[in-house]
């Protein structure tokens, strides 16, 4: 039976855009904006559900920088019980479009935070000390703005691993002189990470989605217009090719979950005709 838990979060801070992932042994660790410090920043805060103590407590501030807000992208636990943490910045307080998309790893048995090359970092990370995934362009900047100041920037981001337990990330970004956001690809390998553009034909909305089936990266996206919105794009060593999923319905936002049989179970959202529907894609 379900159970709110809320009122026992550790106190003394306001938060937003919250992430929650279940651990191999049953925990849930959450990732949150939080905002509880006067200085200038809204840091990004890992809290931890000891399933076995029915108690939450706070692991540790992981990503903070004066003048910035972190904001909390996913949460992905690997087959060696290491989560897997991904996030982006903005100009403090708040912005619709943010920079520096972001990775860390953290091993819960040790307590070590590291980049996705193994190297410790020291938490809470900052823009200096980071593992940034996408760098910034020439012009692009930070802006404080209560709507899309246009420019380069990041805006929506997920994360699965490929079979080696590596980060695959799908998110959107805004190139120099374009005017819409890209649905982009991200993979660490021998050099660093390797950033592919999966589709920038037209503009889409803030709704992004990643698995893995084995061997390649399903990549989940929705156009903002047209008679199909809802659209997976796969990489088959040719370049990417999209396949529309549930055409005639004006999907706006999404959701991917793969399941243990290789299934990947869709939650597509039709927010203007408040509808929520189903679909199974092996």
């Amino acid at each position: 039976m379900p159970q709110n838990h809320s009122a026992e979060l550790p106190a003394g801070m306001m938060i937003t855009y919250p992430v929650v992932t279940t651990a191999p042994n049953g925990d849930l660790y959450l990732l949150v904006r939080a905002d509880k410090d006067p200085a200038g920043k809204r840091e990004a805060v890992l809290l931890r559900w000891n399933n076995a103590d029915s108690v939450w407590t706070q692991v540790k501030i992981i990503a903070a920088h004066l003048n910035r807000s972190v904001y909390p992208d996913d949460l992905v636990f690997d087959a060696n019980g290491d989560l897997h943490i991904l996030f982006e910045w903005a100009y403090f307080a708040a912005s619709p479009l943010r920079h520096q998309l972001s990775y860390l790893k953290y091993s819960p048995s040790t307590g070590v935070f590291s980049k996705a090359d193994g190297t410790p970092v020291a938490a809470p990370v900052s823009l200096t000390t980071a593992d940034i995934v996408q760098p910034m362009a020439p012009s692009e900047a930070y802006v404080q703005s209560g709507s899309d100041p246009g420019g380069p920037g990041v805006q929506s981001a997920k994360m699965t691993l490929d079979s080696a337990g590596r980060p695959v990330i799908a998110y959107r970004y805004r190139e120099e002189g374009s005017t819409i956001f890209a649905v982009k690809q991200a993979t660490y390998g021998t050099g660093g990470w390797n950033l592919q553009t999966v589709y920038n034909a037209a503009p889409t909305n803030a709704a992004i989605d990643v698995t893995w089936t084995g061997t390649a990266a399903r990549i989940y996206y929705v156009r903002s217009s047209g008679e199909a919105r809802a659209f997976m794009a796969v990489n088959t060593g040719g370049g990417w090719t999209e396949s529309p999923l549930a055409p005639g319905i004006p999907v706006e936002r999404l959701a991917v979950d793969r399941s243990p049989k290789g299934i990947d179970t869709l939650y597509l959202v039709d927010v203007t005709n408040l509808k929520l529907y189903y679909g199974r894609n092996n």
